[in-house]
């Protein structure tokens, strides 16, 4: 809703794009600091019944945090795009 008030206002798409963009990574970054040291330790202790021990490396961590990214990217300019192109007047008629 945040997004149609400032496109009333006069915000163009590069504003908009970002604002949402700052709220997506911050939450990423912060799921993600969380998230690594909790999976490491439950993956390692889960890794730890089986006979054959293999050992989680810091490329398989990346690899996860950049499909991660990724994801979040795709669904973020999905986003931007309907906030961009949809008509506020539309929204604001719905509310």
């Amino acid at each position: 809703m945040i997004f149609y008030i400032r496109k009333i206002l006069g915000a163009n798409w590069i504003n908009i794009s970002s604002l949402f963009l700052t709220e997506v990574l911050i939450l990423l970054l912060a799921s993600t600091i969380i998230g690594i040291p909790v999976s490491i330790y439950f993956l390692n202790d889960w890794i730890g019944v089986f006979a054959h021990k293999i050992t989680i490396g810091w490329q398989d961590i990346f690899m996860t945090f950049s499909i991660g990214v990724l994801i979040a990217a795709l669904v973020s300019a999905g986003f931007i795009f309907q906030a961009v192109n949809y008509s506020p007047v539309k929204f604001l008629r719905k509310e």
